[in-house]
């Protein structure tokens, strides 16, 4: 080949490569169908925990250095007894009822799936940006965050109580146990993306664990006078032997 000609391609050569740029976005779409399908969930259509996290993680890397991102998670009180009682697909249409509450209260924004999921069976996570710009004071912004998450959950105690009352799971005295979380760009002091995540999941395992304790905290206000004098009996039995008693437990007897 003489110096300075571009290098001659046969016609075979050619197509192949026609092809293979006609091929490309085709690959990337099919490749963004099978990752969207890993991230959803396929009962009611949210993003699952893997499409939740990645979504949260998204989010934070796009945060002015005042913002705050609002994390909640819910648990469906009594959803066994459903289950137990109206079956599998009952228990299916109770947690499509819970998806289409939760994705209404947060729909602020067209990307409401991005915002909301089904991070587990009876189990459920949603998050929110704060406006940096609302509050420039520290104390005040956390002020402001605290005052935005009461008002927020007692939205979304409204809104699924009233559509509870309409549908056939009335009886079975159906609510959601509700934990919160605030993440901060503040406390972040490394930003690999390992860091990062594991940030993010510290702050929703730490809602999820407020959460858990508002769930056991009513099932414990639910016992009646007789059932805490049975678990005070079997608490001092298990102390006797030397077994351990569960937290639960301990705290439905302090209040005998």
């Amino acid at each position: 080949m003489e110096r300075g000609l571009s290098p001659q391609f046969s016609l075979t050569d050619r197509l192949n490569i026609a092809n293979e740029e006609r091929s490309l976005p085709i690959a990337v779409e099919a490749a963004n169908r099978v990752r969207d399908k890993y991230n959803h969930d396929s009962k009611t259509g949210l993003y699952n925990y893997d499409g939740f996290i990645d979504h949260l993680y998204q989010s934070f890397n796009e945060l002015n250095p005042a913002g705050r991102i609002l994390i909640y998670t819910f648990d469906i009180d009594n959803f066994k007894a459903v289950n137990d009682q109206l079956g599998h697909a009952a228990g299916d249409e109770l947690l499509g009822l819970v998806a289409d509450s939760l994705s209404s209260t947060f729909n602020r924004t067209d990307d409401v799936l991005a915002k909301v999921a089904r991070v587990g069976g009876d189990e459920f996570a949603a998050y929110e940006i704060v406006d940096p710009t609302e509050s420039i004071d520290s104390d005040q912004r956390a002020y402001d965050d605290h005052s935005k998450i009461e008002h927020q959950i007692e939205r979304i105690h409204l809104k699924f109580s009233q559509l509870i009352e309409i549908s056939k799971f009335k009886q079975f005295n159906i609510d959601l146990s509700i934990g919160h979380e605030i993440v901060n760009t503040n406390e972040i002091i490394n930003n690999s993306e390992t860091y990062v995540r594991e940030y993010l999941n510290q702050k929703l395992n730490l809602a999820d664990q407020e959460m858990q304790s508002l769930k056991q905290a009513k099932k414990i206000a639910a016992l009646s006078e007789k059932d805490r004098s049975e678990l005070e009996a079997v608490a001092k039995f298990l102390k006797r032997i030397g077994a351990r008693v569960e937290d639960w437990c301990i705290e439905a007897t302090k209040k005998t």
